[in-house]
């Protein structure tokens, strides 16, 4: 073997195939462990992301002309603030308001708790309104929100 010569060329060829198979095997295992890592991290931080929105949800029934009942579940922890809002989903241009209440722990929102809503008025029939609550915990972070539609007034 010369200087200038490369190494490969005094290697049988068997030895040659035998490690690039060898290279090829192990760069699959790699590559195959990688892609169940991302899966695996994939499925957690999914998981992660939406237990808590995807847990909180809320009904309301109609009160009269005072702001609805509600019925809370799935708070996200961390919540230190109601915010409501409620669309006439016929005219959504009109504006309904809502309000904000502290959230302490209460699976309930009494009637007339909402101190900037305007009940429901449709001009003839009925109509759909739809009212979102969004969960705030501290420094106004918004932890999720849950939606619920109701008409008004309600077929008997």
């Amino acid at each position: 073997m010369t200087k200038s010569e490369p190494i490969a060329a005094h290697v049988a060829p068997s030895h040659i195939a035998t490690q690039k198979r060898i290279n090829s095997d192990i760069g699959q295992i790699g590559g195959d462990i990688m892609l169940v890592r991302l899966m695996v991290y994939t499925t957690v931080i999914l998981a992660v992301s939406t237990t808590n929105a995807s847990a909180f949800s809320m009904s309301f029934r109609w009160c009269g002309l005072s702001s609805p009942v509600f019925a809370l579940s799935g708070v996200p922890k961390g919540t230190a603030t109601l915010q409501f809002h409620m669309v006439d989903l016929q005219v959504p241009s009109y504006n309904h308001g809502g309000g904000t209440v502290p959230y302490k722990g209460q699976s309930t929102v009494a009637c007339g708790a909402l101190n900037n809503y305007s009940p429901p008025s449709p001009p003839s029939g009925s109509h759909s309104y739809q009212i979102t609550v969004t969960a705030f915990g501290p420094n106004n972070s918004n932890l999720g929100s849950a939606t619920f539609t109701r008409e008004f007034p309600e077929k008997k």
